[in-house]
């Protein structure tokens, strides 16, 4: 097309200064250029030209905009068409209707490139926008950049808690006690798990209870119990909270929810009711010295279920005349294990639902948790707590429910509880 000679200036580019003496008509050029190929490359430079808008184009615009509704729109945008389309009227959205623009003038079609120019306000918030995302991306970024354990955290164990016996009642009983007998002549006890159907009543007038002179005991474990005793008593609303008794006159009745107590002599007949629509679970003891003896000392009673019952009618009687009445409550979750470690000068009594202690081994000796090779026995009958062999025993619970044990001690009185002269 061309033939131009490379001069000495190795930037100098013979073909960049033959393009620009064409397309700026520079007639005085050293170039040998077939006229063809300068026309042609004139064609093609012109079409590479922008088409300019007059700088009247957006007044006489946002005038006729104007005239069509005062109403302001905003965000402003000025938008041209690439195409004008061949009607007489252009449908802008104007609050939300569609309206037509009047025109004079015949359709004819308009070529142009199509340009937008926000208005300053959506420009800031724009650039806000951007901003705020380049800022987000560049946390991101450090964030993956920290170096990271491939651990997980590790969590810190919690402190397990050493298991414990719950106390649940205690009473020191002495002879001023409505009258009772020295605790030294005690040699019967009677230590229940018992429970009573809703709108069931039963009377302590049979000879299962009253054969034996000394304290009668009642500590509700659920549900509502009402007892009117046939003589003096002592009742505790709540003897967690508050361990002081109240004195009940004789035939006055009394209503125990769960958690309280009542004591007074067995030699007192008392009735009682479950005036609730559940059943209720309760703890009775009777113990002392045998008032007489006979057929009907050796039936359970029939008015209420006895679930477990301890009694002993050869006690070693304590060695002093009062003594303390102690009653604690084990509360045994799955897998957990307690020691029991009795005292040798202390005397007790276990009760608990047999029904729920399928689950749950004794083993001869102190072990902090269960392991295949310890020897341990099904635990059937409270009986193998209440005269266990001498030294500790380790109760294991490897059952999925959470079992219940109750234990009576029963302790010589410091001082010994003996009246004055």
């Amino acid at each position: 097309m061309m033939r131009a000679v490379f001069g000495p200036d190795p930037l100098d580019d013979p073909l960049v200064a033959a393009w620009d003496a064409i397309v700026l008509n520079d007639q005085n050029t050293t170039f040998e250029v077939d006229p063809a190929d300068v026309a042609l490359l004139r064609q093609i430079s012109a079409l590479d030209e922008p088409a300019t808008l007059s700088s009247t184009f957006f007044q006489d615009l946002e005038l006729r905009l104007a005239g069509i509704s005062s109403a302001p729109v905003a965000p402003r945008w000025w938008t041209t068409s690439v195409v004008a389309p061949t009607v007489a009227a252009v449908p802008l959205p104007v609050d939300g209707h569609r309206r037509s623009l009047p025109s004079s003038t015949e359709p004819s079609q308009v070529h142009s490139r199509s340009i937008q120019w926000p208005g300053r306000r959506h420009s800031v918030q724009v650039a806000l926008a951007v901003l705020a995302v380049l800022l987000v991306a560049s946390f991101l970024v450090l964030y993956q950049a920290v170096p990271r354990s491939t651990e997980p955290p590790a969590i810190p164990a919690a402190p397990i808690a050493e298991l414990t016996m719950e106390p649940m009642f205690k009473l020191d009983v002495t002879p001023a006690l409505f009258g009772i007998p020295e605790a030294s002549t005690w040699t019967h006890t009677y230590f229940n798990l018992i429970e009573i159907d809703p709108g069931s009543s039963f009377t302590t007038d049979t000879d299962w209870y009253t054969s034996i002179d000394g304290p009668l005991l009642f500590v509700v474990l659920s549900g509502e119990l009402t007892i009117q005793p046939e003589g003096p008593a002592r009742f505790y609303p709540d003897y967690q909270r508050d361990p002081n008794p109240t004195a009940v006159s004789p035939g006055h009745p009394i209503s125990l929810g769960a958690g309280a107590a009542i004591v007074y002599s067995a030699v007192d007949s008392a009735t009682g009711i479950n005036p609730g629509s559940e059943s209720v679970t309760a703890l009775q003891l009777s113990i002392g010295r045998l008032a007489f003896s006979g057929p009907g000392t050796e039936s359970s009673p029939l008015d209420i279920q006895v679930l477990d019952r301890q009694w002993d009618w050869e006690m070693d009687a304590p060695p002093t005349a009062g003594v303390t009445l102690s009653i604690q409550r084990l509360q045994l979750a799955p897998l957990d294990s307690f020691v029991f470690d009795p005292d040798l000068h202390a005397t007790y009594f276990w009760v608990f639902d047999q029904f729920r202690m399928e689950d749950v081994r004794m083993a001869n000796g102190a072990y902090d948790g269960f392991a295949p090779n310890v020897e341990t026995d099904r635990l059937t009958s409270s009986t193998q707590l209440t005269y266990p062999d001498a030294g500790p025993h380790t109760i294991f619970n490897l059952g999925g429910e959470t079992v219940e044990l109750y234990v009576l001690t029963v302790e010589p009185l410091p001082g010994g509880g003996t009246p004055p002269a």
